[in-house]
């Protein structure tokens, strides 16, 4: 039985706590803004020299996360030490059981980043183990309707095939408001702030075009598109 006050309609899930808001914010916010529960589920935090301080990071993810209107979770799996483990499958799959989403939208595994290679099959994988019942736990088994793949390195690339393009329009200015708060991962690039979130910009808005709309975003699945969302009672 479903616990409407656990119940969500759709989950994303990324590698890294702001892998979700550069890549798929807008689509996000546009969730929210028709009336969905929505969710996010970072698998680590950042720490280190790799990135920003994690203490930093993560009070910059709740900053974007408040400004986006959505709820933020973390699993923290280790920042490049992320790995398709039996025990993260199950951590992730209990999460999963726990929520009860009706749509995953995850990261692909045409990546760059170790963190975002892994973070897809892992994923799969811990669906997978949602409604396996030979996998225990508190939670009854779910099984989710509908995954959906975004490519968090797509500001970089074409659009893949069978991409389904989400208008953003609506929500484009929120989404930069959000990235805005990530000053210490925009640092850590060569460029400065302002270039990269004028790169961001550039991309979505050609994505927009692509579709005679402002702005766009893009997300893919293993099957031609037709409607975005159409597992949703309102599709997009």
């Amino acid at each position: 039985m479903k616990d409407a006050n656990k119940k969500i309609d759709v989950l994303f899930i990324g590698a890294h706590q702001d892998d979700v808001d550069a890549t798929v914010g807008g689509t996000v916010i546009l969730l929210k803004d028709r009336g969905y529960k929505v969710e996010i589920l970072d698998l680590t935090k950042r720490k280190g020299m790799y990135f920003s301080d994690e203490e930093i990071k993560g009070h910059e993810a709740e900053k974007a996360a408040k400004i986006m209107g959505v709820k933020r979770n973390v699993i923290d799996l280790g920042l490049l030490k992320l790995a398709n483990t039996y025990e993260s499958r199950v951590k992730i799959a209990n999460f999963i059981r726990q929520k009860q989403p009706d749509v995953v939208v995850c990261q692909t595994d045409d990546q760059t980043h170790p963190d975002h290679k892994v973070a897809h099959q892992l994923v799969l994988d811990a669906l997978h183990y949602s409604f396996a019942t030979a996998v225990k736990s508190n939670f009854s088994p779910w099984r989710v309707k509908k995954t959906y793949f975004y490519l968090t390195d797509s500001l970089f690339k074409l659009p893949p095939e069978n991409v389904m393009f989400v208008d953003i329009s609506s929500t484009f200015e929120r989404k930069m408001e959000a990235l805005k708060c990530y000053a210490s991962q925009f640092l850590f690039h060569a460029h400065n702030q302002k270039y990269e979130l004028e790169y961001i910009k550039v991309m979505h808005r050609y994505w927009g075009l692509l579709i005679r709309k402002e702005y766009a975003e893009i997300l893919t699945t293993d099957l031609p598109i037709l409607d975005p969302f159409p597992e949703l009672e309102k599709p997009l």
